[in-house]
């Protein structure tokens, strides 16, 4: 282990750790320092604890948890460039987190890191299709990994009870929720139910003829995460089962606006 000349006290110092091409022995190089800094925000607003992690030229590697502001600090080798990042995790916290790679150079301040949610549907991991070419539902071996990952769940009720071993949708959006996920987007023939931060929301669909229930699933968990990124659950609920009921009518994508789903809010909801 080898001090390269000119280092000085620890103070604007950053070790960078090598290992020998030839020999495999390991080398810690001092460089002198510079800050990258920034915030990490989750809808808006500031997102605290969340693990960064930054990496570099010459193998440098660095992870740290914004504090209570979601404020960041690294401490890079002058002249160089790294890519700063989120790890996924908030510490301590089963909060999956993901964003932008930001490649900035040392010196860096003022960086902001958008966090996003993660929503999956679970349609596609439980049902397949048998080699007679039917659909059927198949055991999910990875499930606790899988949502211990995300933070939106979306299923249907006979999805959630194949899975949970109750037809009890309350019940069974509180199991799946226990695993790992925050919030869950549960649809049934009837309408959307939404647990979140342990309460219950629900809201009906409401369609004036049903002729397109092929992709009901996708539209409400779309439309609920997208209002989700400036709306609380509850009228992310209201949103999504509008919006739904309006893509029930017709076969396909829903091609009805923005004034459309406000106004089906207005009149039914």
């Amino acid at each position: 282990m080898r001090r390269g000349p000119g280092a000085r006290s620890a103070e604007g110092i950053q070790p960078t750790f090598l290992v020998g091409e030839r020999d495999g022995e390991l080398r810690i190089v001092l460089r002198e320092a510079a800050s990258v800094s920034g915030q990490v925000v989750l809808d808006g607003k500031p997102l605290a604890r969340a693990i960064c992690t930054s990496s570099g030229e010459d193998g440098f590697v660095g992870t740290a948890a914004a504090d209570k502001d979601g404020r960041f600090v690294f401490r890079v080798p002058v002249g160089t460039r790294v890519t700063i990042g989120l790890t996924g995790q908030v510490l301590d916290e089963m909060l999956p987190i993901y964003g932008e790679l930001k490649d900035v150079a040392a010196g860096t301040e003022g960086l902001v890191l958008e966090a996003r949610r993660v929503a999956l549907d679970r349609t596609l991991i439980v049902r397949v299709v048998t080699p007679e070419g039917r659909l059927a539902y198949e055991a999910w071996p990875e499930r606790d990994q899988v949502l211990g990952m995300i933070d939106i769940l979306k299923t249907d009720a006979v999805e959630a009870e194949f899975l949970t071993g109750t037809a009890d949708i309350r019940e069974a959006a509180r199991l799946l929720s226990a695993i790992g996920p925050r919030e869950i987007v549960l649809t049934h023939k009837d309408g959307l139910l939404v647990l979140a931060d342990g309460r219950y929301h629900e809201a009906p669909f409401r369609p004036v003829e049903l002729r397109g229930r092929s992709g009901r699933g996708d539209t409400c968990v779309g439309s609920y995460a997208s209002r989700r990124i400036g709306a609380d659950p509850a009228e992310s609920t209201r949103w999504a089962a509008a919006l739904t009921s309006l893509k029930l009518e017709a076969e396909g994508v829903i091609r009805r606006g923005r004034e459309d789903v406000e106004r089906l809010l207005r009149d039914k909801y």
